[in-house]
């Protein structure tokens, strides 16, 4: 068994009295595949909210986040359910165990992360970001083959040799 994390965007047009019973269905979902979920997150900041970009025509949803432990095997039982479910918008299923999150100190100041070390220059050596975007450019274009170099491969064509007024001597005048 694994710890899951999922949250669903439920279509807007739902009554208050539609609200639950869908999502029940969405819990009953994972259950019939042997999972084991605790009740969703409906609270703030979940709820009725704006969507990023209109999904079948509707410009809200109704997000509810579930957390449940289900076997890996189980998992397209769960997808299957939701993919038929009418008044599932949008899920994102995520795992969630073995995820450890560091604790959040908020009088702390952040540390800035360093920089690797390029041409021997670190941040404080004084190394600024052009420079180190150029050498970056630099060592690429050293690695890249020259797209005009002529390779033992490829055959050179003639080009027709110019006239006198410079133009190339074609036959096709």
């Amino acid at each position: 068994m694994r710890d899951y994390e999922m949250m669903v965007v439920l279509l807007p047009t739902l009554e208050e009295d539609d609200l639950p019973p869908a999502l029940e269905e969405v819990a009953n979902s994972v259950a019939r595949a042997g999972g084991e979920v605790a009740p969703p997150n409906i609270t703030v900041p979940w709820g009725r909210r704006r969507l990023a970009y209109p999904i079948d025509d509707h410009r809200e949803g109704f997000y509810a986040l579930y957390t449940f432990e289900l076997d890996p095997s189980r998992l397209p039982l769960v997808d299957r359910d939701l993919k038929l479910n009418e008044t599932v918008l949008r899920y994102l299923l995520l795992r969630t165990d073995g995820v450890e999150e560091a604790p959040v100190n908020l009088e702390e100041e952040p540390t800035p992360t360093e920089a690797p070390a390029l041409n021997g220059q670190t941040p404080e050596d004084g190394a600024d970001a052009p420079a180190a975007d150029a050498a970056i450019e630099t060592e690429a274009s050293a690695e890249a083959p020259d797209a005009n170099a002529q390779t033992d491969d490829v055959e050179a064509v003639a080009e027709p040799a110019p006239d006198e007024n410079g133009a190339p001597d074609d036959e096709e005048r």
